[in-house]
């Protein structure tokens, strides 16, 4: 798209501003936050847990009160991220663009979860195991 601007306006090469009809823009990528009911300070991945006592489903685990578990962005502040390189490592490019691919519609917010990605491995072994027979 940038080139193509630059096509048309700079140079005039190409007829039209835009090369394609209808931009798809990518959904972001949620991670699963905790914060703090009462402070509203982003909790660290080891200072709470899911516990199906709690009315909220996730207690602090230091002070075993409630925390409020929700979608976010993720980001380094709000301690939601992941290692691209450690989940690559982990489970497998492939697996993760599978997952990627198929967790939700190209213009939706994917919600990361590390356990969807088990099917898409089973799904790839599964391939793996029908190309094998056939070569």
């Amino acid at each position: 798209r940038f080139f193509n601007i630059f096509l048309h306006k700079g140079l005039n090469l190409v007829p039209c501003l835009e090369p394609f009809d209808k931009l798809l823009t990518q959904g972001m990528v949620l991670g699963e936050t905790a914060k703090d009911k009462s402070t509203g300070r982003y909790l660290l991945p080891s200072e709470w847990k899911w516990d199906n006592n709690s009315k909220t489903g996730a207690i602090e685990i230091g002070t075993g009160t409630n925390v409020e578990v929700v979608w976010e962005k993720m980001s380094k502040s709000k301690h939601n991220g992941v290692d691209p390189e450690l989940v690559v490592s982990k489970f497998g490019a492939d697996a993760i663009r599978l997952a990627i691919l198929f967790a939700t519609p190209p213009d939706k917010p994917l919600e990361w979860h590390e356990n969807t990605i088990q099917g898409q491995i089973r799904f790839l072994r599964k391939v793996n195991n029908i190309v094998n027979h056939f070569i």
